[in-house]
């Protein structure tokens, strides 16, 4: 095995324990907040099927459910509120090619799947417990979701990415994603991109000498500067007194309902073709 080929095995490794560890603190994070508790009684009254959004209809399975991170706001159609209006506008243009880097639980490759069956959908996740969960979420919704491992520039670059749209939540690693052979192959895709410190999330892009030094925003506005224009969009408030559905929940419990406990200010960079 070469030294590029065993540096490669290493940082897919660290990757791998980085979004294991992400998740053991997510979900100890919100078992300290009472979701759990949260969600048990949402599903009860209201079933596992989204209600609101781009994605209304979406269903996840109830064994899956216990898995799906910020269950509720999903449901409500909150979650990420501040890019449902670019993603509605991109299930509306019925892109021919879907890529979902860092994809979860499926909330946006099956929702996108499902809202648009034309459209082949591709989605990459590192942690192996959230790809069991996408594929029940796929069979679940009847939808087809072709599901991968980690992403890179290479594999990113081997899909026909003509007018495609590309959403990125890959905690930090975007920078890497989203290089090499993929810019040329996306002069012509929308990109929605969560931005991260640089230097902070796994595979992100650390400063020389390993200080962290803003975001991963004026890279990627660099790097595509010459086909793309660039637009970000800012995170902004969640008020469960909004939605009905959480009225009669209890007060300790609905405090939380629509939070999505990010550690750390983040916004969104969109990308259109010129």
């Amino acid at each position: 095995m070469t030294p590029s080929v065993l540096a490669r095995a290493r940082d897919r490794l660290a990757l791998r324990r980085g979004a294991l560890h992400e998740r053991r603190l997510q979900e100890d994070f919100q078992r300290k907040v009472g979701r759990p508790e949260l969600d048990r009684w949402f599903t009860e009254r209201h079933g596992g099927v989204v209600l609101h959004g781009p994605f209304a209809g979406l269903r996840y399975p109830p064994q899956a459910a216990p898995r799906v991170h910020h269950l509720v706001a999903k449901l409500l159609g909150s979650y990420e509120a501040e890019i449902a209006d670019v993603v509605a506008a991109q299930i509306e243009r019925r892109p021919p090619v879907f890529v979902d880097v860092g994809a979860a639980d499926g909330y946006y490759a099956v929702g996108i799947a499902r809202a648009s069956p034309s459209t082949e959908v591709h989605a990459y996740e590192i942690d192996p417990v959230a790809r069991r969960v996408l594929r029940a979420t796929a069979r679940e919704n009847g939808a087809e979701v072709k599901v991968h491992g980690p992403a890179n520039s290479r594999r990113l670059a081997e899909h026909r990415l003509d007018r495609a749209f590309v959403l990125s939540d890959c905690e930090g690693a975007e920078l890497d994603v989203l290089a090499a052979e993929a810019v040329p192959a996306l002069a012509t895709a929308t990109l929605l991109v969560e931005l991260h410190p640089r230097g902070g999330g796994a595979g992100g892009a650390a400063e020389e000498g390993g200080a962290a030094e803003g975001d991963t925003g004026p890279p990627l506005r660099e790097r595509f500067a010459a086909t793309h224009e660039a637009r970000e969009i800012q995170p902004g408030p969640r008020d469960p007194a909004a939605h009905p559905e959480l009225a009669d929940a209890p007060p300790e419990l609905r405090e939380h309902a629509v939070e999505e406990f990010r550690f750390g200010r983040t916004s969104w960079l969109l990308l259109e073709p010129r």
